[in-house]
């Protein structure tokens, strides 16, 4: 996977350490490493980047996670928050996004249609199913007011799988 932080492109290796390429130099990068490099991001990179997270998340008992944009945590110990903080704040837009199943049973993204806040990243109804060590993302290429804004009613995304396995993630708000 390529895409352009900035005037750095970068490759996102799939695993519990990243090797991301900028400038030309190959390193690998832990989870706290790459939110460091998330905070260095701004308005002007491509996307346009305000917050991330990247972090890894078990799936509770129930055989469910339900991912809240708006309280996110990243490997560094910070609370990151979509909604930018709600109140008269301008709401985020997720401008990227990609989840891989670290576990070992299949795992399903959709949107969380019973509390009725989910956020549409792929749409109003969607539902991807991923075998271990598939991934899906997506990319808000068009920018602009394309994607919805992360509030109090636009927050869930709902993964199903197995208690215990694991799934990582990335999401850049902007």
């Amino acid at each position: 996977m390529s895409g352009t932080l900035q005037s750095a492109s970068f490759q996102l290796s799939l695993q519990w350490i990243e090797q991301i390429t900028i400038l030309g130099k190959s390193q690998n990068y832990t989870h706290a490493e790459m939110n460091q490099l998330i905070q260095q991001l701004t308005s002007a990179s491509t996307p346009p980047v305000a917050s991330g997270a990247v972090a890894a998340q078990a799936i509770g008992g129930g055989g469910t996670y339900k991912m809240d944009l708006t309280a996110l945590s990243d490997s560094l110990g910070n609370i990151v928050d979509g909604s930018n903080g709600g109140g008269s704040s301008t709401p985020y837009r997720v401008q990227f996004f990609v989840f891989w199943n670290q576990g070992s049973h299949a795992m399903t993204i959709s949107n969380d249609v019973a509390d009725g806040n989910s956020y549409p990243i792929w749409g109003a109804t969607y539902s991807k199913t991923l075998q271990p060590g598939q991934f899906d993302m997506f990319v808000n290429l068009a920018g602009g007011t394309v994607q919805a804004q992360v509030t109090s009613t636009t927050k869930n995304i709902l993964i199903t799988g197995t208690a215990g396995d694991t799934f990582g993630y990335m999401v850049l708000f902007g």
